[in-house]
């Protein structure tokens, strides 16, 4: 490749998403961005996707290796459409993100008892935040964060194929273009459902909390249904302080990430009450 030349990459989502895009900002392509920005290799990319009537983009996570343990951080890119949009939650206490930043991804640290938001300003990407503790639930079980929506419209919805493209260093661009080939080819896919027994409160949000499961043994449900949540109960975070069922039904899905030494456990839920902001990000 010539500094001119671009190279171009499909991915397909035939009978499962919508429509065609070019969206170069969509959390399906950004990992890919990151390589091609800054030559950061990204691992094997995990599609999520949210599912109910429609099907929604929830986000990419990666594991991007690193030449020892100690390099190797989990990353997720969330689906959010207004990424400029969301505030986080620590001790259910609202604290918007500093403006005009766009959010890129989510970053766990090697140690797993931390994590950070990378942002984006005119095309650079930032860390103008705070690391953020995860915690420790019990051994083997880490709390890494939650996020709440106010709807599903707050998520990209699924095209049915993405096409973007790059250029590249002459003197890189074969290795990166290998890269891209190779992670896109790869690539591996999660539905992410409600539990089927999930009766819809008439005023309601999604919330979804992630957690790291590093037990070895068989995968099993058990145990979940009594996981802390950081979904908010209350004002300020919700409108009003809704009625809450005793028991709210959930469904964990279990990801399985290439080289990762564990699993990330996804629990969905759908909660009663309206959220003041379109997506919040929740801090254990």
């Amino acid at each position: 490749m010539s500094p001119n030349d671009l190279a171009e990459v499909t991915i397909d989502f035939k009978g499962f998403g919508h429509g065609k895009t070019q969206n170069s900002d969509t959390a399906l392509v950004r990992p890919f961005k990151l390589l091609l920005d800054e030559g950061k290799p990204i691992g094997r990319i995990n599609y999520l996707f949210y599912r109910s009537n429609r099907s929604f983009v929830l986000g990419s996570l990666c594991y991007a290796p690193g030449r020892r343990l100690l390099g190797r951080r989990l990353l997720y890119f969330p689906g959010l459409i207004a990424r400029t949009a969301l505030s986080h939650t620590r001790d259910r206490i609202r604290e918007p993100l500093q403006q005009p930043f766009l959010i890129d991804h989510l970053t766990l640290e090697p140690d797993f008892r931390s994590f950070h938001v990378t942002t984006l300003r005119h095309s650079v990407k930032r860390h103008p935040l705070q690391k953020y503790s995860t915690r420790k639930v019990q051994e083997g079980v880490i709390q890494w964060f939650g996020l709440s929506l106010h709807s599903e419209n707050a998520l990209e919805e699924c095209p049915e194929e993405v096409r973007f493209q790059f250029s590249s260093p002459p003197q890189d661009s074969d290795r990166r273009l290998k890269i891209v080939m190779e992670s896109r080819e790869d690539a591996r896919f999660r539905i992410i459902e409600q539990n089927p027994g999930t009766t819809q409160p008439s005023i309601c949000f999604l919330h979804f909390d992630f957690y790291l499961d590093m037990r070895e043994g068989a995968v099993t449900q058990q145990g979940w249904g009594t996981a802390p949540s950081t979904a908010p109960r209350g004002p300020p975070l919700l409108k009003e302080t809704p009625t809450v069922a005793k028991k709210i039904p959930i469904r964990v899905h279990h990801v399985d990430i290439p080289s990762f030494p564990g699993l990330v456990s996804v629990i969905a839920s759908m909660q009663a009450g309206e959220l003041t902001d379109q997506a919040l990000l929740g801090v254990p």
